[in-house]
């Protein structure tokens, strides 16, 4: 499973040991996720007339981890916030 280093299991308690394991088969499961989702865009190319870049690429998923990461995300102060908050309240009570 990819423990193979003697040293590291002898100095775990039973606890490490069963994290360890336990991480090694989640590891194991996104791999089968990463096949399966392989082989969907394998039989998407092989399958449509027309191919579209777009619909393969990654790059919208790059963007979002690069946005959660870089710390540089919107932050909305609190007179914004209030004034959207007026407007949604102005809307809802003429209904």
């Amino acid at each position: 499973m990819g423990l193979t280093d003697l040293e590291t299991i002898y100095s775990c308690n039973k606890w490490q040991l069963d994290a360890i394991m336990e991480g090694l088969h989640y590891r194991q499961i996104d791999m089968r996720e990463n096949l399966s989702e392989l082989a969907m865009e394998l039989r998407y190319t092989l399958n449509a007339k027309h191919v579209s870049s777009s619909k393969l690429s990654k790059n919208k998923d790059r963007n979002k981890v690069k946005q959660v990461f870089s710390g540089n995300y919107k932050k909305e102060n609190e007179g914004d916030l209030a004034s959207r908050l007026q407007r949604l309240n102005e809307h809802f009570a003429n209904r």
